[in-house]
């Protein structure tokens, strides 16, 4: 079982050039399901919208009837919650790639025939430059569509469509979501192995609905946030963050500016890009360059001190959007660089000074270097320990929503508790 949070980025390797390379927080389970893992209160209440829909569900589908079953998400063409299934499967060709491998069976047909959407999804340690390609918890994941069989006469399906907030309306009759593994393979095969169909999580839900409502988000207009440069506030008498409306789609199409580390161990995955700035102002952007603080300790590791470091970028002015398509606000944005200027930073500078009086010492041996860059590592690791939603909201209290819904069982279960209170 993965026991990473399902909110926090998934941790990167030391050989990746993907993803943050940090200690991930130890988390705990959910206790209305035991199956998914959260590493705080807050971003389980982060989760819970969508996790409150299935919850309950896994332990409703009882245990694996036979050997050769696996278990799906189904949600019903007129249903309000998904839930989960058992379905047979077997050894076919995967819809035409000219290979076997495991394929789930639903009404005498192969789902793979009905595949409306393609998920892909591999942790950012996968292909990391190591011996094996993919590790244990890359998979994709098949949204099949029944309505294709009868396109005609098929209807919205409206589980889909609820899930997503009304944005996604493509989705026709019952739909199946099943998991498909990425087997472990070195470079030496030089035939893929067979893929194998996995049992669905509760976790499961969370990756379809960001997917789904991501990718139609690309054809929707959305509200973004755009963080003005020295030279724009001060020519436009404006204010350094501005609402603003965007296209998704084009900023889909360039590179973003910041790698947005601090956010994303936060649990919020941001994309900016810059944009249209006036010729010959004064274009260093100090609020939006707060979000390209490194937090990744591959950066010290490579020999440079990137990590924990601020550069008061000559970015002119950005714009700044979630890339799951949900409103941003400026005064979030503005409660949030103010936040890593007034907390996070003066943390990263006092650890970058600890660790160039560690850099300075005289040490010789091998031991004593190895020494060395664990107190590096350490205070690093305590330093990125820091960036918690729970410290950002504890930072601009009474001043941010955080709604706890009553129903959301608690992280820990009943024996967890008596325990810790021993």
């Amino acid at each position: 079982m993965n026991t990473n949070c399902v909110v926090c980025p998934p941790p990167a390797s030391a050989y990746s050039d993907s993803g943050i390379r940090y200690k991930s927080h130890a988390t705990k389970s959910c206790s209305g399901c035991n199956d998914i893992h959260y590493c705080s209160r807050t971003h389980q209440k982060d989760d819970w919208k969508i996790h409150r829909l299935i919850c309950k569900k896994l332990g409703e589908a009882g245990e694996r009837p036979s050997s050769n079953m696996r278990r799906v998400l189904f949600f019903p063409v007129d249903g309000t919650q998904p839930e989960f299934r058992w379905a047979p499967v077997e050894v076919r060709d995967q819809n035409g790639r000219n290979r076997p491998g495991e394929c789930p069976i639903w009404e005498g047909t192969d789902l793979y025939a009905d595949a409306e959407e393609h998920i892909y999804g591999c942790n950012p340690s996968c292909n990391d430059g190591t011996l094996f390609y993919h590790i244990s918890s890359c998979h994709n994941i098949v949204i099949s569509a029944l309505g294709k069989r009868d396109p005609e006469n098929a209807a919205v399906n409206k589980c889909v469509e609820q899930l997503t907030g009304g944005k996604v309306t493509h989705i026709k009759g019952d739909a199946i979501a099943f998991g498909i593994s990425n087997y472990n393979h070195t470079q030496n095969i030089t035939q893929d192995p067979p893929s194998q169909c996995i049992d669905m999580s509760t976790a499961s839900l969370t990756l379809i609905k960001s997917f789904l409502v991501r990718n139609v988000a690309s054809r929707q207009n959305i509200r973004a946030v755009r963080i003005n440069c020295i030279g724009h506030i001060k020519l436009q008498n404006t204010l350094p963050f501005e609402s603003v409306v965007i296209r998704s789609s084009k900023a889909q199409s360039r590179s973003s500016v910041a790698n947005f580390h601090v956010t994303r161990l936060l649990g919020l995955d941001l994309v900016g890009w810059q944009t249209t700035t006036e010729n010959g102002l004064d274009d260093r952007n100090p609020m939006a360059s707060l979000l390209d603080i490194t937090c990744s300790k591959r950066e010290l590791v490579n020999g440079s001190l990137r990590w924990g470091y601020y550069r008061n970028q000559r970015w002119g002015n950005i714009v700044v959007m979630r890339s799951d398509g949900e409103p941003l606000g400026p005064e979030f944005m503005q409660a949030l660089c103010t936040w890593i200027d007034k907390r996070i930073r003066p943390c990263f500078n006092k650890a970058r000074a600890q660790i160039q009086l560690e850099k300075k010492r005289g040490d010789t041996t091998f031991e004593e270097d190895q020494a060395r860059a664990a107190r590096i590592e350490d205070i690093q690791d305590r330093t990125n320990a820091k960036i918690t939603k729970e410290e950002f909201l504890e930072y601009h209290k009474g001043r941010l929503d955080d709604e706890t819904d009553d129903e959301m069982p608690n992280t820990f279960g009943a024996e967890e508790e008596t325990d810790n209170e021993e």
